[in-house]
């Protein structure tokens, strides 16, 4: 069987190393990671790699050219007298000023009862105020913080907050 810890750890970090436009370097990273957390038989690495080109290029596509691209962003932030830490997953600085702040979240496997896509944006509620310290540590750093989403890379799904 399969801990969704793991599997969801194995996906993020697949996200992590990607490097959009670097095909080749992609299936290896991912197949690799796929390979040291066990999951050859769950997780293939050409799908993998698959999910996370298409976002970047629905990102392209909607929002703008990606200037830079900052994953696994660590920050910290004092907040109603609490000191908040993290990493923030994927910050997209476009070309045109726009920023796009994404969260991962890897439900295992992919079998939902229902519509994907409602079932996704009512999953992202949840995870408003996580993103809303994001937003607001990035935006104190500087950032323009134009869209929030949750991503769900095993349904490919994107749900914008």
């Amino acid at each position: 069987d399969v801990r969704a810890d793991e599997f969801g750890t194995c996906v993020h970090n697949c996200f992590a190393v990607y490097d959009h436009g670097n095909h080749a370097e992609n299936q290896v990273k991912t197949a690799c990671l796929i390979g040291a957390y066990g999951l050859d038989g769950h997780l293939r690495a050409e799908d993998v790699v698959g999910r996370a080109g298409s976002f970047y290029e629905y990102v392209e596509r909607e929002y703008g050219r990606i200037r830079k691209a900052w994953r696994e962003l660590p920050f910290c932030r004092r907040r109603d007298g609490q000191v908040i830490t993290g990493e923030i997953d994927l910050y997209l600085e476009l070309e045109n000023g726009m920023g796009v702040l994404v969260d991962y979240k890897n439900p295992v496997g992919t079998a939902v009862e229902g519509n994907v896509m409602d079932i996704a944006a009512e999953k992202a509620l949840k995870y408003a105020p996580q993103l809303g310290c994001y937003k607001e540590a990035l935006e104190t750093a500087g950032r323009n913080v134009t869209h929030v989403f949750v991503y769900y890379p095993v349904w490919g799904v994107l749900a914008e907050l």
